[in-house]
């Protein structure tokens, strides 16, 4: 959505002087409809095409240059009059979408839980206070898609509509939507506003660079091992990016960060319990890739031994002849040593670590707790 072509369409209509604009489509199309409709003090109904963000429920139109970097947001005095979701139409859409908008609604939970803790406004009017069913919605949100994603991205592709895919889909688009008007965004949407100086970046997905400032919000808030664990399994469960590789920016160097970083002090990171600079930006990012890679070089190793061991099995097995003169221990495993994902911490788990005590960060029992279903 850029303003050229909010200015396009406005004249387009200005013959109709139109009470009502439809926008049926993307996010792009969808926040063109909204700022035509505010143009005339029209009504708006929205029709979405695909479930890639929670801009169908939201009074604002997130603006872009033609390039795709991030200008600012526009506000409206009102959220859209009517939202019509076919979830027939939304499951059949290419997958990477509905993926793209689980990353996107993932973050109303910690956004809306730093601003709480901060006591920073929320999106209404001139701004409020964030309430009770603000804080309920977004964990509902949360809950539902680390619950269900995995089970709906498997039905989706097979253009399957099942209870699981309308529930995430009810989570991208509208308990998203409620909890981002009520709560307000943070350090995950930072990330995802200034990484859009990076070329690559700005041709990504909405929720998929929201996805990657999530890891550093929360890298960068100290928030506890597990937590984080939760968020890289399901990341790598559903193809979210958790490294520069996936963002596409593998060559980054340590000048383009630092420039992600500053661009993104322009957003959100005010709205942090603590203060935020530009150095502890950098270092979050960093840390979100340096996890992500570990993690996927892990896996990656999980992979070497359990080839080495099914070779190793398949030699207990061989016919009497071959493995004439070998010991009764030739063909045993060796001891694993432990869980190979075992004490992968970042410094920021540390009880004693500054950032941790200034984050006013909620107790693990105050998380909303989930298990997978897969």
């Amino acid at each position: 959505c850029t303003e050229e072509e909010i200015l396009r369409c406005t004249g387009l209509a200005k013959a109709l002087n139109p009470d009502v604009v439809v926008g049926i489509g993307g996010g792009k199309t969808m926040d063109t409809a909204k700022a035509v409709a505010d143009n005339y003090n029209a009504a708006v109904i929205i029709v979405p095409t695909t479930a890639s963000t929670d801009a169908p429920a939201m009074g604002l139109s997130v603006i872009y240059t033609a390039a795709g970097e991030h200008v600012g947001a526009r506000h409206y005095k009102k959220n859209p009059d009517l939202v019509l979701l076919d979830t027939d139409i939304l499951a059949k859409a290419p997958i990477r979408f509905l993926v793209a908008g689980m990353g996107d609604a993932l973050s109303t939970y910690p956004e809306c839980r730093a601003n709480v803790q901060s006591a920073s406004p929320n999106y209404v009017n001139s701004g409020y206070h964030q309430t009770i069913a603000c804080i309920a919605v977004s964990k509902a949100c949360h809950e539902t898609i680390l619950t269900k994603g995995v089970s709906a991205k498997l039905a989706a592709e097979q253009g399957l509509c099942t209870k699981d895919v309308e529930d995430v889909i009810e989570a991208n688009t509208l308990l998203s939507g409620l909890g981002v008007q009520n709560g307000s965004c943070a350090g995950a949407h930072s990330i995802a506003e200034g990484i859009t100086v990076l070329e690559p970046c700005a041709k990504l997905l909405h929720g998929e660079v929201v996805a990657f400032g999530i890891l550093v919000q929360l890298i960068v808030e100290g928030a506890p091992a597990e937590e984080l664990d939760e968020l890289y399994d399901f990341f790598e469960e559903v193809g979210l990016p958790t490294t520069f590789d996936d963002l596409g920016i593998p060559d980054a160097t340590e000048a383009d960060i630092r420039k992600v970083a500053e661009t993104s002090m322009h957003s959100y990171w005010d709205v942090e319990p603590f203060a935020v600079n530009p150095q502890m930006v950098f270092d979050g990012i960093m840390m979100a890739n340096t996890l992500g890679k570990r993690r996927k070089g892990l896996e990656a190793g999980r992979g070497r031994t359990e080839r080495k061991r099914t070779h190793e099995s398949h030699s207990i097995h061989r016919p009497p002849a071959v493995c004439r003169g070998r010991s009764a221990q030739a063909g045993a495993r060796p001891p694993s040593g432990g869980h190979p994902g075992q004490g992968l911490r970042h410094l920021q788990d540390r009880p004693d670590h500054p950032r941790r005590k200034l984050s006013g960060q909620v107790p693990p029992g105050e998380r909303p707790r989930v298990r997978r279903r897969h």
